[in-house]
C-alpha cells in the first residue's frame, strides 16, 4: 500500500494529469516551431536564388522619340542636330559595349538599352540634363544615365575617325590655354 491517504491519491492523479498535459502542448509547441522555421528557411532560400525583385520600365523608342521632337527642341535638349546625333552615333556604335541582349543570368527583364538610347542619355546629360529625369525619360534605372555617360566618353576616344588627342606637353597645354 501506498503511504499517501487515499483522499490525497485524487490530487496526485490531478497533478499527473496536469503533467501530463503539459508534456503534450510542449510537443505539440516544439512541433509546430520546426514546421514554421523550416517554412522561413524555405521562402528565403527562395527568394535568394531568384534574385531581386524586377521593376518593370517601359524602354522608349528613339527614332521614335526623334523623330516627334522638333528641330529646336531637340537642339536644346542635346546641343547638336538630329543628323549629328546620327552621325555620332554611327562613328561610335562599334566602340559601345553590349547593349545587354546577352546576359549571364537569363533574359533581360526590361528589354535592352539601344546604343541610340545611351548616347541620348550621355548627350542630354552633358546639355545639363538631371540624370534622374533622363533615367524616366528613357525607361531606365535610375545610376544608368552615369554609367551610359562613361560609355559614351570611353567610346568616343576610342574612335579614330573622331581623332582625338590630348597634348602631352606642358608648352602645348599652355597654349591651348592661352587661345581659350
Amino acid at each position: 500500500m501506498s503511504s499517501i491517504p487515499s483522499p490525497l491519491l485524487f490530487l496526485l492523479d490531478e497533478d499527473l494529469h496536469e503533467l501530463h498535459r503539459s508534456l503534450v502542448l510542449a510537443q505539440i509547441s516544439s512541433a509546430l516551431v520546426c514546421v514554421a522555421a523550416f517554412h522561413s528557411l524555405n521562402s528565403q532560400e527562395e527568394h535568394l536564388d531568384g534574385g531581386a525583385e524586377t521593376i518593370h520600365r517601359i524602354r522608349r523608342d528613339m527614332n521614335e522619340y526623334i523623330e516627334q521632337m522638333d528641330n529646336r527642341g531637340f537642339r536644346r535638349r542635346y546641343r547638336m542636330t538630329k543628323a549629328g546625333f546620327w552621325t555620332l552615333l554611327d562613328i561610335i556604335e562599334k566602340h559601345l559595349p553590349s547593349t545587354g541582349e546577352k546576359r549571364t543570368r537569363g533574359a533581360v527583364p526590361n528589354g535592352p538599352i539601344s546604343k541610340a538610347a545611351g548616347l541620348s542619355m550621355a548627350l542630354h546629360f552633358f546639355a545639363g540634363g538631371d540624370s534622374l529625369d533622363i533615367a524616366e525619360v528613357h525607361g531606365v534605372g535610375d545610376d544608368e544615365p552615369m554609367s551610359t555617360v562613361w560609355d559614351v566618353v570611353d567610346a568616343i576616344h576610342k574612335a579614330p575617325e573622331l581623332n582625338i588627342s590630348f597634348p602631352e606637353l606642358i608648352c602645348c597645354t599652355n597654349r591651348i590655354y592661352a587661345w581659350i
